[in-house]
């Protein structure tokens, strides 16, 4: 798992497309994650968001997936959404993006969108 937005030789010659974001305020909803991504340009690129909450207080974790339908996009995502501010009225947590450990793609993560 790395630790930085860094896109690194491996990274551009695999064919990855779901990345980790971390540092997302924990009142953030899934809704608040897709217009974060949308107000970025990335609308209509990824198929597949998981923002994993806490059961008992209904709050996410501070992280989530991202799964891009395109390498392409995957990569600009590890180059631009780091060092962001999902929400700055909420928090002043710093996003930080990585490739996430698991490949969530379309057809291996069917219901999860």
């Amino acid at each position: 798992e790395k630790a930085s937005s860094e896109v690194s030789t491996a990274d551009t010659e695999a064919e990855y497309t779901t990345i980790m974001l971390r540092h997302i305020p924990n009142r953030v909803r899934k809704e608040g994650l897709r217009a974060f991504l949308d107000d970025r340009g990335f609308s209509s690129t990824y198929d597949i968001v998981v923002l994993p909450c806490d059961a008992k207080t209904k709050r996410n974790r501070g992280y989530g997936f991202v799964n891009f339908v395109q390498h392409q996009d995957f990569l600009r995502a590890m180059r631009e959404l780091g060092g962001l501010q999902v929400d700055a009225k909420q928090s002043k947590k710093i996003t930080q993006v990585s490739v996430a450990d698991e490949q969530l793609g379309s057809k291996r993560c069917v219901g999860l969108q």
